[in-house]
Parts: structure tokens; C-alpha cells; sequence
């Protein structure tokens, strides 16, 4: 299991063996009886300074009819000192702390790309239609629904053969231009302009923060989804720079 810590600056990797690394320090191993290998993560904190584990083996035996209590262990962070306890599977650190940590799922069935005058429009296997607009306090890039929207230049997303070593694929539609977006299967889209002067960038397709990078070097959006250090650069400022002229040169 991988998740990020806020406490340790890092992600936090749990061996199923028990041990536990944060990188770039190399593994080390706990002594957690009575739990048993393999061990699994099934709770995490919101800010990754505290999280259970549990033996896996002993939760497969665990009665799906009645609650069962069996015995976790939680490991605070940075210190990794580790308290067992008992509990139900996934309550543990509920009654502690009454936030666990969020997946944020992405917009991962894009079926199109439309362009209806300044806009970008995505829509999904459905027909739901979403608008990549600058949110009222012009502070983000969020994804809204566009119905009202008239489109003007349509394009379905294609299979687009890549070598990638990983389970993940790409489609791409590409314009008479020249231009081109291609959507990664994990929820990320990338805009390649004809005109080389447009920096290309990639969007990470979040509803409520779109955030994303580009070729120039520069980042924006949400701390989540971006790598420390690197320029970061205002919603507002990648709408008018970048994606605006993107749009102005499809043909």
C-alpha cells in the first residue's frame, strides 16, 4: 500500500510483510504481534500521520453476518510507534479522528471533445456535456455542466497506439490543423497545438480543481496533483495564455 503524509513529507509504503518505508530511507520492520503476515492498510488519516494496519489472513476469516471485532494496529507517523487495538474493518480510526482520506476520482469516460466559441467541452459516454470554465472567483479551472452550449467543432476520441509499459491507454482526436488531444485512460488530457509558439499542456480532469502542467514548465491548480517546487502559475493565466489560443487555432 502507498499513500502520502503530509507529516513526513513523503509517501508512506507498507510492505505486505509488516514492514514499513519512507522513502528515500529504506525499509523497516516492526514488530506488530499478534498480527501476521500479509499485512494490508485498511484505514489512513487525512494528513497521513496515522494509519492501521491488519493481517489479512485473519479478516478473510472474519463472519460476514454478525459484527466482528479483531485486533489492528495504528502506526503514528513520523515516529512509527504502533498501539494495537480492536475493532471492526474500516472503523478504527473513526472513532478517532472523524476524517479518513478521500480518493479523488477523475473523469475517466471522455468520449468527445466539442468547441463551442471560447469553450472546451467534454462529453461522456452518456452525452452529459462538461465545460472547462474558470470558476466565479476566477481562482480554478473547474469542469461544469454545459447543456445550454451550441457545439461548433466536434471530435470523438480514436484509439491511439503507444507503447507505454503500463495497463493504461490512450485515444486521440486530432483536428484539421493539426492539433491534437489525447486522453490517457487515468483521467488526463493532453493539448498539443499545431502552432509550437502554444505551450502543450496536460489537464488533470478533477471536477471541482482542474490542475495540470505544461511544456514551458509550469504548473497550476490544487497542490494535490503537483510535484513541489516547480513555477506555479494562475488559473486565469492558463486560460488566456494557453488554452484560449489552443481553441482559436482549431480548424
Amino acid at each position: 500500500a502507498v499513500f502520502d503524509s503530509e507529516v513526513c513529507d513523503s509517501p508512506v509504503i507498507v510492505h505486505k510483510n509488516g514492514s514499513i518505508q519512507i522513502p528515500p530511507a529504506d525499509p523497516v520492520f516492526l514488530r506488530h504481534e499478534p498480527l501476521a503476515p500479509p499485512i494490508i492498510v485498511s484505514e489512513v488519516s487525512t494528513n497521513g500521520s496515522r494509519f492501521v494496519i491488519s493481517s489479512a489472513d485473519r479478516l478473510q476469516s472474519v463472519s460476514t453476518k454478525e459484527y466482528h471485532y479483531t485486533t489492528y494496529a495504528i502506526v503514528s507517523l513520523p515516529e512509527l510507534i504502533i498501539k494495537h487495538c480492536r475493532g471492526r474493518f474500516g472503523h478504527v480510526l473513526r472513532r478517532m479522528a472523524p476524517l479518513t482520506i478521500q480518493q479523488r476520482s477523475l473523469r475517466v469516460k471522455i468520449q468527445s471533445m466539442v468547441v463551442s466559441g471560447p469553450n472546451i467541452i467534454l462529453r461522456n459516454s452518456r452525452g452529459v456535456s462538461l465545460v472547462l470554465k474558470l470558476s466565479p472567483d476566477g481562482s480554478r479551472l473547474t469542469l461544469l455542466n454545459g447543456k445550454s452550449l451550441t457545439p461548433l467543432l466536434s471530435k470523438n476520441f480514436g484509439r491511439h497506439q503507444i507503447q507505454t509499459g503500463g495497463k493504461f491507454r490512450f485515444r486521440k482526436a486530432e483536428w484539421n490543423d493539426g492539433s491534437r488531444a489525447i486522453l490517457d485512460s487515468r483521467g488526463l488530457l493532453h493539448l498539443q497545438s499545431s502552432d509550437t509558439s502554444i505551450p502543450e499542456i496536460t489537464l488533470v480532469l478533477y471536477d471541482q480543481h482542474v490542475s495540470g502542467w505544461c511544456s514551458d514548465g509550469t504548473v497550476f491548480g490544487d497542490d494535490y496533483f503537483l510535484i513541489d517546487g516547480m513555477e506555479k502559475v494562475s488559473a486565469e493565466e492558463i486560460m488566456e495564455n494557453i488554452l484560449k489560443p489552443f481553441v482559436r487555432g482549431l480548424r
